[in-house]
């Protein structure tokens, strides 16, 4: 049946059983008011033909003429149980209605819906074969909704500014996006190949999750992706830039490295790592994010950079090769490979483990502040450039560590830095005190003031030290700042694995608290014990910030001064054997305990030769251990009061009776001997209440007859020197 006029038109269903096509005189047209249901041809001749379509859509057969226009102001309905092939099909009624009532099969059509809506009734299958889709809105809302919506394009098919919806879509074979925008509703999973049209920059909108099986990539320029979903990949991404644009928080997960060049959070929403993540030559820019990564992942950064987000977790792997940080917060990670940063704000928080090398970046100057603890086991080290580091936790290294600088700048809880293995730290170390007050400040160590080592320190009457040589193990004790306002800094603890720690156990007892059974209290009980040590002035000068908030317990008797010695002999032991100074606290039954007012207190060594302990207190003769203490367990003990050999030197202490000796009282000047001097020292101040006074030396508040009788004339002429 040939069309010879325009129009010729049909009223009613029209079946096509043979074959409908124009005359062969030239190009013509026909309008058919009603269904037209293809069961033969439809097809051109010579010329053109056009069908303008009122009804519904049926195809069983073969149709290949140049142009069909949906004209209906209804509803109109499609059935293609073949594929159709006509060159144009446009909605040119936008007032009519839509609907597939099969899977829709179309090749080498050009589709344009004029930004109408094309609604999946029966169906849900859009398969198009070197067919282009225009301006079409294609949801699927019938009873078949629940499944998904597949979008299945091959030879050169493409979609242009068109919008699909469902809640699940599936796109099959090669989908080439061809201009902006292009939007999908809902969750979408790639199986084939997403991809761009061969000419321009092309954009695709993803309202909800998508998942990759497939391949999404570039096809010669650039495929912009936007997601405001979460996002996954088990197949390969490389297309140039991908954007996550929701505004709640967005799961990523995948089981191959996303490839794509650019990877960025446009608005800083919350993210959260759901699996192991590989990102191959990609640049991350989360723009602020809050990046959860959940426990014990990993994720490996290659050939690219990662900028402006923190990483949380309670802890991860990150690794990376090729490839630097920039404007970020990590916490609880362990590094591996090149981890290199950039710039000045990058921070670490929780307890962080380098296991590979954190270095700068070939692009400048670092640095890196550790917020909580670090362990290095790898290297911490510059590399074209300076890396500096400011830590305010504790240091542990077991690896290299020899970048610029290293600043300890804690403000409240006391540091520590661990040598394992006599690793040293090369790296300039420095201490901050961050004291607020004062004007004058002086910097001590385990061996006095650090302004007497000139060779080893400088700065060391300001708020920051540095140490001139790498911190080894002979470095090993507590150091702290102090100022002319009498506040001091935190504790700063250098400890090491190969100088053993041990503690001290010993017993003593004084001559003037000493009742005949254990030594009174009375300082204790009536509040006239100081909460600070009072070894700070001459002769002791022990710089040592030992404090308590309140005397722990009530059988404190007072404060005592304890000199370590490394030596070969008692007699040998002087100021070049002295190798560490403690605080204690002295019990009434004479056991010296920590400021706890219970433990033990507790030195670094090693001992090469012999421990020999100076005990030194307040208006008493001090005494040295004759012989080396003995260890047991990690605790050297000793006893001074069972026997007056166990002090060295002649008669140095006292007898207290019952087999028991103590040290002699009456020094009031705390020059090591007990003469005239000590006498009208005492005699000036006696009948006064004494509170805590050295001419006090039975140690009861008050400066009397006592003090002079019982601790001070017996032991006239005894030196402890």
């Amino acid at each position: 049946f040939r069309v010879a006029n325009s129009p010729v038109e049909f009223y009613g269903n029209v079946v096509v059983s043979g074959t409908l096509q124009n005359h062969t005189a030239g190009s013509y047209e026909a309008s058919i008011f009603g269904s037209l249901i293809n069961k033969g041809i439809i097809n051109n001749i010579i010329y053109n033909f056009t069908i303008d379509l009122y009804g519904d859509l049926y195809n069983h057969g073969t149709w290949t003429n140049y142009d069909v226009n949906l004209e209906s102001s209804d509803i109109q309905n499609f059935y293609t149980y073949a594929p159709v092939s006509m060159v144009n099909l446009d909605n040119t009624n936008q007032d009519g209605i839509l609907k597939a009532q099969t899977n829709l099969m179309f090749s080498g059509v050009d589709i344009d819906l004029f930004d109408d809506t094309l609604a999946f009734d029966q169906g849900s299958e859009l398969i198009l074969s070197n067919t282009a889709f225009y301006r079409g809105k294609v949801i699927n809302e019938g009873p078949e909704s629940s499944l998904p919506l597949v979008l299945d394009l091959s030879s050169n098919s493409y979609i242009r500014n068109s919008e699909f919806v469902s809640d699940s879509i599936i796109l099959k074979g090669t989908v080439q996006i061809y201009g902006s925008p292009m939007n999908f509703h809902g969750n979408v999973a790639n199986l084939g190949t997403l991809t761009g049209f061969p000419t321009g920059t092309h954009t695709a909108y993803f309202i909800g999750n998508l998942s990759n099986l497939g391949t999404i990539k570039n096809q010669i320029y650039v495929l912009n992706v936007y997601i405001s979903g979460n996002m996954h990949n088990e197949g390969t991404w490389n297309n140039t830039n991908t954007y996550l644009n929701g505004t709640s928080l967005q799961y990523i997960s995948m089981s191959e490295a996303l490839e794509t060049a650019n990877f960025t959070n446009l608005n800083g929403s919350d993210m959260m790592a759901v699996s192991d993540l590989v990102f191959d030559n990609t640049d991350i820019d989360l723009n602020g994010a809050d990046f959860t990564i959940g426990e014990d992942l990993n994720v490996f950064i290659k050939d690219g950079f990662i900028r402006e987000c923190s990483m949380i977790s309670n802890h991860f792997n990150l690794g990376m090769s090729g490839s630097y940080c920039r404007d970020i917060a990590i916490g609880n990670v362990s590094l591996f490979g090149e981890i290199k940063t950039y710039l000045t704000n990058n921070t670490f928080t929780g307890d962080v483990v380098v296991e590979g090398t954190l270095s700068s970046s070939g692009f400048g100057s670092s640095t890196v502040t550790f917020q909580g603890n670090v362990t290095n086991n790898g290297s911490i080290s510059n590399s074209t450039y300076v890396l500096n580091v400011i830590a305010l936790g504790d240091l542990t290294n077991n690896g290299t560590w020899n970048n610029y600088n290293t600043r300890l700048d804690g403000t409240a809880d006391d540091q520590h830095i661990t040598l394992v293995n006599s690793k040293p730290i090369v790296s300039q170390v420095t201490f901050d005190a961050n004291l607020t007050t004062g004007t004058t400040f002086a910097w001590a160590g385990p061996s006095g003031y650090l302004s007497a080592f000139p060779a080893e320190f400088t700065g060391a009457n300001t708020q920051v030290v540095s140490f001139l040589n790498p911190v080894v193990d002979a470095d090993v004790g507590e150091y702290y700042c102090s100022n002319d306002a009498f506040d001091e800094s935190r504790k700063i603890y250098i400890h090491s694995t190969s100088v053993p720690e041990y503690q001290l156990d010993l017993t003593l007892l004084l001559e003037g608290p000493y009742n005949g059974s254990e030594m009174n209290t009375t300082l204790n009980s009536s509040d006239n014990l100081p909460l600070a040590q009072p070894y700070y002035d001459y002769p002791w000068i022990y710089p040592g910030s030992e404090a308590v908030g309140s005397i722990p317990s009530a059988d404190v008797v007072d404060w005592v001064y304890l000199e370590l010695h490394d030596a070969s002999s008692a007699g040998s032991a002087d100021e070049s054997t002295q190798f560490d100074r403690l605080i204690g606290l002295l019990l009434k039954d004479g056991s010296v305990v920590d400021l706890d007012g219970s433990s033990l207190p507790d030195f670094n060594g090693p001992i090469n030769n012999g421990l020999f302990v100076n005990v030194l207190h307040r208006n008493h003769l001090g005494v040295l251990s004759a012989t080396a203490l003995t260890e047991s367990g990690g605790i050297y003990s000793y006893d001074f009061t069972s026997g007056n050999g166990q002090a060295y030197g002649s008669n140095v202490q006292t007898d207290l009776g019952g087999g028991l000796y103590g040290l002699r009282g009456g020094d009031a000047d705390k020059d090591g001997d007990v003469d005239a001097t000590d006498y009208d020292i005492w005699a000036s101040e006696a009948g006064n209440k004494a509170g805590y006074n050295n001419t006090d030396f039975n140690l009861d508040t008050e400066i009397d007859n006592k003090d002079k009788n019982e601790a001070q004339f017996g032991n006239l002429g005894i030196s402890a020197k």
